[in-house]
């Protein structure tokens, strides 16, 4: 190559950049990080702030009237019924004390025995009502979803974990299922006014117009 050639080649202009084909990619990788990121951190779009109370809202120390319902986080008739249940125990005089036992349909509802372990977990922290009506009202409750209301809720995540895995939470749910067996529990939702037994096939309205007939 003469020396007239060379000038010619080294002073060829480059090709120009293609900013338009480099922006594009860009733009889908960034869409690609970031549906990674949110399928990953996603948060439950629950308002945490609106359960921003204690159990102590609920305890009745001189009730004379034990209302108890038998249930499944898991359970759609317990779902169902749970905004009368809670309005309810809002509303409840202090002879009458609303207690949640759990029993877990274990043989047909995959994720409701680790529900019913993480609100135990919460019960440890006076939360326990808190994370009831959490996991009643937004229906979410995998394990990634039990742990992020947790979180939301600002409890203490090391005494949760800790509890989640310790095994004590189980203990107390197997407890509530023989205390269930031995009264005639047969499935979810139950409800016992003193010792009358309501089972899930009737209305919530049912269950109550029988307790306030309790009290009168």
């Amino acid at each position: 190559m003469s020396r007239a050639e060379r000038r010619q080649a080294t002073n060829k202009p480059s090709k120009p950049f293609n900013w338009i084909l480099w922006g594009t990619v860009s733009v889908l990788l960034l869409v690609i990080v970031g549906a990674v990121v949110y399928a990953q951190t996603r948060g439950t779009g629950v308002a945490y702030a609106d359960y921003n109370f204690t159990d102590e809202k609920f305890k009745r120390p001189n009730a004379a009237v034990t209302f108890e319902e038998f249930s499944d986080f898991q359970c759609p008739a317990c779902q169902a019924t749970s905004t009368s249940i809670k309005a309810f125990r809002d509303t409840a005089p202090d002879s009458v004390l609303v207690l949640y036992r759990n029993y877990p349909l274990r043989s047909i509802h995959p994720y409701a025995q680790r529900a019913a372990e993480a609100a135990q977990c919460a019960k440890q922290q006076n939360r326990f009502w808190a994370y009831h009506d959490v996991l009643f009202d937004s229906t979410k409750i995998t394990d990634r979803d039990l742990k992020l209301h947790a979180q939301g809720l600002g409890l203490d995540m090391d005494a949760w974990d800790k509890c989640m895995d310790s095994g004590a939470a189980r203990a107390v749910i197997d407890a509530d299922i023989s205390e269930g067996n031995k009264r005639g529990v047969r499935g979810t939702p139950t409800l016992f006014v003193g010792n009358a037994l309501y089972e899930g096939a009737r209305s919530p309205a049912e269950y109550l117009r029988a307790c306030l007939a309790k009290l009168g």
